[in-house]
């Protein structure tokens, strides 16, 4: 039997996050709601209820300051093993998406990023529009036409969900929207020999992110990489995504959907 849970999400106009991302572009995070969703799923299940992955997930318009919000979750059974969510937004799904419940995958075997590290890399805020708080990429490691690789900001991310030594493993969807976002802008400044502010990304989504456990450990270096597949004549961009630590064990992966206005005039 469906078990269908509703809650509110705060989009107070003082929230601090809303200066952060983004500044001249104020939007709620997509990993804002999808934390509402898997924090309600986890919470009405048992204490052994794990988050495997996340599929058909989509960002359907963005949701502003002050915008009434409200969660819809369905659960498929007790306990879980799959929740289907959307996000309502002044009467419209401003994102929907499907939880699946097991234990993580077997991850695939552990490999590195090959390529050269940069010479002298850009700070992030030159190719990263997030700021503060939801800034959560640390530097640019390594950059080429088609692929950017990041170290991730361990410590702010882990400061936004409250955490000390561990963030969930879900949040690499933000780490991999940031990197993809980053290599948009990073490239923009090498083609057009630019160094105007870095402009803003949206994350419109993806078919599925595998994760390979359930949290991750932030003593322990983390990188992702984005490698663009397609993306030229229009904004819109995919780019397949990796988590992976310093070891080069796997925590996520996906193929990740992106409007990326930068696109069009750096082709």
């Amino acid at each position: 039997m469906t078990q269908t849970l509703r809650r509110a999400i705060e989009t107070a106009e003082d929230l601090p996050l809303w200066r952060d991302h983004f500044p001249d572009d104020s939007i709620l995070p997509g990993i804002v709601q999808l934390r509402a969703a898997v924090d309600t799923a986890l919470a009405a299940g048992p204490a052994e209820t794990r988050l495997a992955s996340v599929e058909r997930l989509k960002f359907s318009r963005p949701i502003r300051p002050g915008d009434p919000v409200e969660l819809v979750l369905d659960l498929d059974s007790a306990p879980p093993t799959t929740a289907s969510f959307r996000i309502e937004c002044d009467g419209t799904i401003a994102s929907s998406g499907r939880l699946r419940f097991a234990e993580p995958e077997p991850p695939p075997d552990a490999a590195l990023s090959h390529h050269e590290p940069l010479e002298d890399p850009p700070d992030i805020g030159e190719v990263l529009a997030h700021r503060g708080s939801m800034s959560w990429l640390a530097r640019v490691v390594s950059h080429d036409p088609n692929r950017t690789c990041c170290e991730v900001d361990l410590d702010r991310t882990a400061q936004f969900f409250d955490a000390a030594l561990v963030s969930p493993a879900f949040c690499a969807l933000e780490w991999m929207a940031q990197c993809a976002s980053a290599h948009d802008n990073y490239a923009r400044r090498v083609r057009l020999d630019a160094r105007s502010s870095p402009r803003v990304g949206y994350l419109l989504g993806t078919r599925r992110l595998g994760l390979f456990r359930l949290h991750v450990d932030t003593r322990v270096p983390v990188f992702v990489e984005a490698v663009c597949r397609w993306g030229g004549s229009t904004a819109l961009a995919a780019f397949d995504c990796r988590v992976f630590d310093s070891t080069g064990a796997a925590i996520a992966e996906a193929r990740v959907s992106c409007l990326s206005p930068t696109f069009e005039e750096s082709r």
